[in-house]
């Protein structure tokens, strides 16, 4: 399956400490490998493994994208993921 197309942009957003920890716990419960995420998402598996590590943060599209992968596989983000996802979406629908 091909890796999906996600465009990146230069704003900044909210975002939890705890995110790389819950994101872990999430890739863990949902039981794919880091490289399945990583083409759900549209992005690289290096890029996933930055978030891992906190080196680097997803955007907007990319939380949006692992939102809606946690509801396709009847997950729910733990609360340090959701936060980190849900008040960037929650923000993103008022303005």
């Amino acid at each position: 399956m091909p890796r999906q197309h996600v465009r990146h942009s230069d704003t900044t957003y909210e975002y939890t400490e705890e995110f790389p920890k819950r994101f872990r716990s999430f890739r863990q419960e949902s039981g794919l490998w880091w490289s399945e995420v990583a083409r759900r998402l549209g992005t690289y598996r290096n890029t996933i493994w930055r978030w891992t590590e906190g080196g680097s943060r997803p955007n907007y599209q990319h939380r949006r994208a692992l939102l809606e992968l946690a509801n396709g596989l009847g997950l729910t983000p733990g609360p340090g993921l959701a936060m980190a996802i849900g008040r960037t979406l929650a923000t993103q629908s008022r303005g």
